[in-house]
């Protein structure tokens, strides 16, 4: 059996705080979490995909998302108005390090 289309998605974020991350990430997303435990966050960002903050010592700061979003320049204005500054732009994806050191790269959606 091979995973040929996956039903939903979860993006695993490891982090060492959940309620520093939970901090962080609802001024990222511009809201709070959609579901709240002690050792777990978690964000609906669309039907089929959801991104989760995991209490995870070991395990935090390697996690790499990737998001793609429409009006990019938008966006970026937006969290930067937040002191979310991505550390690199390169050929239109950013790279923002969140407070545990996790790596999120927003691109441009190109339909």
């Amino acid at each position: 059996m091979t995973i040929q289309e996956p039903s939903h998605v979860h993006a695993v974020v490891s982090v060492v705080d959940v309620e520093a991350a939970v901090a962080w990430y609802t001024t990222f997303f511009g809201r709070s979490a959609d579901r709240h435990l002690p050792d777990l966050a978690e964000w609906q960002l669309t039907t089929d995909a959801t991104l989760q903050l995991v209490l995870d010592p070991y395990g935090a700061g390697s996690s790499t998302v990737a998001l793609e979003v429409d009006g990019i320049d938008r966006v970026l204005a937006e969290l930067e108005r937040h002191d979310i500054i991505p550390e690199t732009i390169i050929e239109g994806t950013a790279t923002i390090t969140d407070p545990t050191g996790n790596r999120i790269r927003i691109a441009a959606h190109h339909p």
